[in-house]
């Protein structure tokens, strides 16, 4: 990050603060919209703040359900609450590990929260969102959310006005990690790689994306291979989609209209953003 742009974090991230009693304890970690309710009071933060790991990993959870569920702009005030409270838990934990276990909850949250913000089209914000979320991420220690967090990124980034040569580059950077990261981690970040290939016109790099895309899904645990309800998960649909992507950019149009065709089938009822960017793709490909 450039010092201009660390700096501009700063600035947003206190002056939002400044909003909430004891929040200032969370100094540059903590950041929310302008639109966020103003009258959160103490002992309801307080409450937040002193809940314990697994409570944070059960709204993580909530939250990854939600998403699918829940209008952005009623979803975006959901997670500032819990945002705030997290983020005053990590900034009073004396304990390593579990600092390490709520930051690990805190860059969940903040992954929610930029692609929410992204959802809503504020772009800026959501980008400052992924960087607070790489942050906690790394104070974490934890490769599985490392590369969690970075693999939602990059699939992301490719909807949101990042350069493709900044795309890739977020690629590299996370390659040591995903060498290090448990399986289960790791989809997102296969997905996202194959994807910003094809759009490179890679072509023999983006098949071979594409096989350990196949190959990472095959070694998925069943929670989190069968999760079509949840962020946490990555079902099949979520490798019909890549397919689809990499076929429609790689001029494969056959291969792609059967992931397609596949993709939409597999999808949840009622959840309509993954569809429409199957549409989109289809378009590609006439």
């Amino acid at each position: 990050l450039s010092v201009e742009v660390a700096e501009q974090d700063h600035r947003d991230i206190v002056g939002s603060a400044r909003r909430v009693r004891r929040i200032d304890q969370c100094g540059e970690r903590l950041g929310r919209r302008q639109s966020a309710p103003e009258n959160l009071g103490n002992a309801f933060v307080a409450h937040r703040a002193d809940l314990t790991v697994a409570e944070w990993d059960e709204i993580v959870w909530e939250h990854s359900t939600r998403y699918l569920a829940v209008a952005p702009a009623e979803l975006i005030e959901m997670l500032h609450v819990d945002m705030i409270g997290v983020q005053v838990a990590v900034a009073g934990e004396r304990d390593e590990h579990v600092a390490h276990h709520l930051c690990r909850s805190a860059a969940m949250l903040s992954v929610f929260s930029a692609m929410t913000l992204g959802n809503l089209g504020d772009l800026p914000q959501a980008r400052r969102w992924w960087r607070m979320a790489n942050r906690l991420a790394d104070q974490s220690a934890d490769p599985a959310t490392m590369i969690w967090v970075r693999g939602k990124e990059i699939v992301r980034a490719q909807y949101e006005q990042l350069p493709l040569g900044a795309v890739l580059d977020l690629v590299g950077r996370a390659e040591p990690i995903a060498a290090i990261a448990p399986v289960a981690s790791r989809p997102g970040f296969a997905s996202g790689k194959a994807q910003a290939l094809a759009m490179a016109g890679r072509k023999t790099e983006a098949r071979t994306g594409l096989r350990q895309v196949h190959e990472t899904f095959e070694q998925l645990p069943s929670q989190i291979a069968d999760d079509r309800h949840s962020l946490l998960g990555h079902p099949s649909s979520c490798v019909l989609f890549t397919e689809s992507y990499v076929y429609s950019y790689l001029g494969d149009y056959a291969a792609a209209a059967t992931a397609q065709q596949a993709a939409i089938a597999a999808y949840p009822a009622g959840y309509l953003r993954g569809p429409a960017q199957i549409e989109l793709q289809r378009a590609l490909c006439l």
